[in-house]
């Protein structure tokens, strides 16, 4: 789900990179501490009922929670939740 976001923020001219998609989704994989895993039913059940009005912001937070994983995010809505550990 992150990585559509990626891309969709990347088709409308919100982020640029500096690398083509797909090499940055590669190099991102050959990062240590990062890894790219599959949603999950549970992650979608987590993010039912979690506050956030965008369904993608539930996915992730609700992923996060199952890995009890930090997110790197500037989104201000999770942020401030604190339901969640995040960097930026």
């Amino acid at each position: 789900v992150v990585l559509w976001e990626v891309a969709h923020q990347i088709e409308q001219g919100r982020i640029r990179l500096y690398l083509g998609f797909e090499q940055w989704c590669r190099r991102l994989m050959d990062h240590a501490g990062f890894d790219v895993v599959s949603l999950d039913w549970l992650d979608v059940n987590s993010g039912r009922g979690l506050p956030f009005k965008d369904p993608f912001d539930r996915m992730i937070v609700g992923t996060a929670l199952r890995l009890e994983m930090p997110l790197v995010t500037r989104d201000q809505n999770i942020v401030d939740s604190g339901l969640v550990e995040t960097i930026w």
